[in-house]
């Protein structure tokens, strides 16, 4: 586990619970990104008798902390990450549900605009854009109602 989120859960003046570190620690050693469900199970691998209530809390103090980043990608439960640097986001494909992450850089430009334009300090940690991957556009070029959903959607 990395010892900086430790580190910054003990300057923000938290102590490190067993709860909290199981948490951490499950999703440290993974890159996907885990529902409380599948947190809880994982975790009690190492504390058996961990209940559900004592992960949502962690997960709500991590999250507040901003060492854990909640993503909605919409399949109706939140899915939780490590918030690592660099930022990055999600492209999620409502056609077979895989999440791509994509590098923070990808909206530099609408970061500059909105504060140059518009005067806003924008917080762009986290996106989830829903569209279709290019696999799954690919199977689906030949259904007509999906080639015209595919061509509304193009830039002009």
């Amino acid at each position: 586990m990395q010892s900086s989120l430790l580190d910054d859960l003990r300057l923000a003046g938290y102590r490190l619970t067993p709860q909290r570190e199981v948490v951490l620690a499950v999703l440290s050693e993974t890159h996907e990104h885990l529902t409380a469900r599948e947190i809880l199970r994982r975790a009690r691998r190492r504390l058996p008798r961990l209940n559900k209530s004592a992960v949502y809390r962690a997960l709500d103090v991590l999250t507040h902390l901003s060492l854990v980043n909640p993503i909605d990608v919409g399949q109706g439960e939140i899915q939780y990450e490590l918030n690592t640097q660099p930022h990055h986001h999600h492209l999620v494909c409502q056609q077979c549900g895989k999440i791509t992450d994509i590098d923070g850089h990808a909206f530099n430009t609408l970061d500059k605009i909105l504060r140059t334009e518009y005067g806003f300090a924008p917080f762009l940690f986290h996106f989830a854009i829903f569209g279709i991957c290019r696999e799954c556009q690919r199977k689906m070029k030949k259904d007509t109602r999906v080639a015209l959903l595919l061509t509304r959607c193009a830039p002009a």
